[in-house]
């Protein structure tokens, strides 16, 4: 400090006015009696502890203000090779819950809802305050009145509320995860009924082909006949006629089939168009007939297994512990202990120095929080309210799908498949008979439209059947993936 002030008093300004011819030393008085600087670099100048606090204040400040965003994610759509092959359920369902965009946005759901939980068991900040007064002021003898005060204060009631807070965020947290397991279920919905409708595109496609060789079969025997003399022209004309329909009915369920291949293939995570194929086996989306016999309602143990398994009521539940919690927040909110602050700190003035202890409680006395308990107790029972909608929903679901997997069975079992090999038959007989020349044309021609519209509704009673199977499977959780992202409270 002396070092300082002596070069200070030496001081020459070249180029101040008033300066030139001036003898050195010649700053010391105004520098004395105007700024003063002696005593205030020497009293509040002088902060040696308080320039460190100062100087960490500062860092802190400028790191602060370092904020960054992280890089976009790379992204990995599905290999267009996995395409290549004849696909699946299983192997659907397993690229659809790789999928890149899907995993992305679960895991950072969950990961929102752990950092969620992680606040609520942090600890507070203290919270540090410096004073200064009487900066500059000074006695009739010159002597320095400026004070000092340092002083860090602590919340520490701070875990009055705490327990329900985390209790709040657990719960919120179990809520999203049976959010994202909802969404995965619902996926695998999705994904059973697109294969099984791509199953079916296939099997219309093959219905449509062998239709077109039948029509193909009877215009060949229409030509024979006429060069036999006992068809006519009309006829010919009529088989050349059902030839070129039969094409039509062909092109259009390959067309539908690309449509539906395209919907898939996007739905798995392709970035590209693609075409996959369905491996059909005769035990893909099997009927089965035992389902006919069940009783018109589903049984009570299945209804507590869907209850049970079911990740909305699962959700609003996790909402109705939640909503729970923050009303017992809002009723510790009545008397504010979390709000309650102690400190201590150093006191520094011309009489001396010494320590001090403060404390801060707020007294309840214009605000009870009546509005936050208000808001509190109307959340819980909305939420109650939901909770009870999920349950009924979920009765109401299982049911009709219950009865739409009966209904679907009893039509293939008892009507659409008798009925389509009874026709096939029935075809068959009536081509021999017009190879004889025993029927005509037009008889021939219904038998076949008769077996057509037979086939095709057959293929579309088995596709209801097996997807209406598969959604009541996966209502009951049977087509659930492995759990991954885990409860986000452990």
């Amino acid at each position: 400090m002396r070092r300082i002030w002596g070069a200070l008093s030496g001081l020459r300004i070249a180029g101040l006015p008033g300066t030139r011819g001036c003898a050195p030393g010649f700053l010391e008085a105004p520098l004395r009696g105007c700024l003063r600087l002696e005593a205030p670099l020497r009293g509040c100048l002088r902060l040696e502890a308080p320039l460190r606090g100062c100087v960490v204040m500062f860092v802190l400040l400028v790191l602060s203000s370092c904020v960054s965003t992280p890089p976009p994610p790379v992204w990995h759509p599905v290999d267009p090779g996995a395409f290549e092959r004849q696909l699946t359920l299983e192997d659907c369902l397993a690229l659809a819950r790789v999928n890149d965009l899907r995993t992305a946005e679960w895991q950072a759901r969950l990961a929102s809802a752990r950092a969620t939980i992680a606040q609520t068991k942090s600890l507070p900040n203290p919270t540090v305050t410096a004073e200064w007064e009487g900066i500059g002021l000074r006695s009739a003898e010159g002597k320095s009145l400026q004070s000092q005060l340092t002083n860090i204060s602590f919340p520490i009631l701070f875990w009055w509320p705490r327990a329900y807070e985390r209790a709040a965020a657990e719960a919120n947290g179990r809520a999203e995860a049976a959010a994202v397991h909802g969404e995965q279920r619902t996926l695998a919905a999705e994904i059973g009924g697109a294969w099984l409708g791509l199953v079916a595109g296939q099997r219309q496609i093959a219905v449509a082909k062998a239709l077109r060789a039948n029509a193909q079969e009877s215009l060949r025997l229409a030509t024979k006949g006429k060069a036999l003399g006992i068809r006519s022209a009309y006829d010919v004309e009529r088989a050349e006629a059902e030839v070129l329909s039969a094409e039509g009915d062909v092109a259009e369920a390959e067309s539908q089939l690309r449509v539906d291949q395209l919907a898939l293939a996007f739905a798995l995570g392709a970035s590209r168009p693609a075409f996959p194929q369905a491996a059909d086996t005769p035990e893909a989306g099997a009927v089965d007939p035992s389902l006919v016999g069940a009783g018109e309602t589903p049984p009570d143990d299945l209804l507590s297994l869907a209850l049970a398994e079911n990740p909305d009521w699962t959700q609003a539940h996790a909402q109705v512990e939640a909503a729970e919690a923050e009303l017992h927040v809002q009723q510790l909110a009545i008397l504010p202990f979390s709000d309650v602050r102690a400190g201590g700190g150093r006191l520094r003035d011309p009489e001396g120095r010494g320590g001090i202890a403060n404390g801060e409680v707020p007294l309840p006395l214009l605000n009870w929080n009546g509005a936050g308990i208000s808001k509190a107790e109307a959340e819980l029972l909305s939420a109650r309210t939901a909770e009870e909608k999920a349950r009924r929903a979920v009765v109401s679901s299982l049911a009709q799908d219950w009865e739409r997997v009966r209904a679907a069975v009893r039509r293939w079992q008892e009507f659409a498949h008798p009925l389509s090999e009874k026709l096939t038959k029935v075809e068959a007989s009536a081509r021999k008979l017009f190879d004889a020349g025993q029927i005509g044309y037009t008889e021939l021609l219904q038998a076949q439209r008769d077996l057509e519209t037979a086939e095709k509704s057959e293929v579309n009673v088995w596709r209801d059947a097996a997807t209406a199977r598969w959604t009541l499977e996966s209502a009951l959780g049977r087509h659930d993936p492995e759990p991954t992202g885990g409860d986000p409270a452990r």
